[in-house]
């Protein structure tokens, strides 16, 4: 595929409009002041990058950034590929859940991991897992924040 075909594929560039974020009102960016009526001006970008070297081949890593968006978060996402075959004979390997390991830098640091595993029971059924450790704040100032 040649290269501006890709940049159009993994690309999206828009602007906000007006709308409601959380309990504020936004107003269009284009009428917001200093910003002129015809502004072509991205407010947010979302980008699928890829690192060309036998390590990370095939690996996509997803930024995404903008202003007026409903919530402010830093995150880093680990989607896991799917194993070739299933390990119960007569699972659904295509309704099963992403596995992710996900580490969240603001506002809320914790670290994520989605998995599947097999429902409790006699029955052969598959589930998808979320298990989260989150950090605990301490309120006393002779104790350390972990």
């Amino acid at each position: 595929m040649p290269r501006d075909a890709t940049v159009l594929q993994d690309c999206v560039r828009a602007q906000y409009v007006a709308a409601r974020v959380g309990d504020n009102e936004v107003e269009d960016y284009r009428r917001t002041k200093d910003v002129g009526p015809d502004s072509t001006t991205e407010t947010y970008v979302a980008l699928k990058l890829m690192i060309d070297n036998w390590r990370w081949a095939g690996v996509p890593f997803y930024l995404r950034t903008g202003k007026a968006l409903k919530s402010r978060r830093t995150e880093v996402a680990i989607e896991f590929k799917r194993a070739p075959f299933a390990m119960f004979r007569d699972t659904p390997v295509d309704r099963l859940a992403r596995n992710f390991l996900v580490m969240s830098i603001q506002p809320d640091e914790c670290i994520g991991l989605q998995f599947n595993a097999k429902v409790p029971g006699p029955a052969v059924a598959i589930s998808g897992v979320n298990m989260t450790f989150k950090t605990r704040t301490i309120s006393t100032p002779h104790e350390q924040r972990i």
